[in-house]
């Protein structure tokens, strides 16, 4: 899906210390916003409840991450691997090249930021609503896996729940999202997002092994990833309640398709090190995407 990274696929951000769009509320005070009944009247919807993000058609959002000014230079992890019993595998993945899954936090060439992970949220109070056809379009499967030793895709983005306007309650997508290990040598998988939505757990995985990863949607927070047999190894996965999301490839590009056109929604962007930047940190910039194609570059530089 475009909406999330090729993960292969794919997923928008800036500082998450405070909730991007699409979790209630709506007036100054916190409440919901009001609803017009009649001339020179408003009536609250019911606590909690949102209203639907009106689109006119649908936008594709591409653009480019750029690094601005001199980029880190990527660490060289030899010594740490020839440390390691099983660094035969491990030397296998050429330990000085900073690829996109390489585990590297910055992954610069010719200037291009890979493994940004960007994505357009609704607006506070406000949901997306999904007709059976996007519904279906939904990757049943976002998967991690451990090839060598490293976490690969190094940042994913997955989409667990979304906002259910029948319910007016968050109601699961069946996404699974997997943790693999198809390397010839164990590998051990801790992981953990924020304390009140994934607590995470910690499980070995023995060649050929796999776990499934019970996330709850949380924009707040990614989830970390990390391996306590070899301890250069983490990643991170984003359990987002849209699905309009991508991550970066080595070139510094996303695409994100089927985005409502003509209404306001939130861009977010966030990479590991400085976590959210941009205009509005964690919760957004506002913007209105034109119906069809529509562009934006961004930069981003370390703290």
């Amino acid at each position: 899906m475009h909406r999330y990274r090729s993960l292969g696929m794919l997923l928008t951000l800036p500082a998450l210390a405070v909730l991007m769009g699409g979790c209630g509320g709506g007036d100054n005070k916190g409440g919901p916003a009001p609803v017009a009944t009649s001339p020179g009247t408003t009536t609250p919807p019911p606590s909690g409840e949102r209203t639907a993000v009106e689109g006119k058609g649908v936008a594709t959002l591409k653009g480019k991450i750029t690094y601005d000014g001199e980029a880190p230079k990527p660490a060289d992890i030899t010594a740490q691997i020839q440390g390691q019993d099983d660094k035969a595998h491990c030397l296998k993945d050429d330990p000085k090249n900073p690829h996109p899954g390489s585990g590297r936090t910055w992954v610069v060439k010719d200037g291009n930021v890979a493994n940004v992970v960007v994505w357009v949220s609704a607006p506070k109070g406000k949901f997306f609503k999904f007709s059976a056809e996007e519904k279906a379009s939904w990757p049943k499967e976002v998967a991690v896996d451990q090839p060598f030793c490293h976490f690969e895709p190094h940042v994913s983005v997955s989409f667990p729940e979304f906002y259910n306007a029948e319910t007016k309650k968050t109601s699961p997508t069946d996404q699974k999202i997997a943790v693999k290990n198809s390397a010839p040598i164990s590998h051990n998988t801790k992981w953990a997002g924020s304390p009140q939505k994934n607590r995470g757990g910690n499980q070995t995985l023995q060649a050929g092994g796999e776990m499934a990863l019970p996330l709850k949607a949380d924009p707040t927070t990614p989830i970390n990833i990390a391996c306590d047999i070899h301890k250069w190894m983490t990643g991170y996965i984003w359990a987002l309640d849209t699905p309009y999301a991508a991550v970066t490839n080595e070139d510094g590009t996303f695409e994100i398709k089927g985005i409502p056109a003509g209404a306001d929604v939130q861009l977010i962007l966030w990479h590991e090190q400085p976590g959210f930047f941009g205009e509005g940190g964690a919760l957004g910039k506002k913007v209105k995407l034109n119906e069809g194609d529509n562009e934006m570059n961004f930069k981003v530089k370390a703290k």
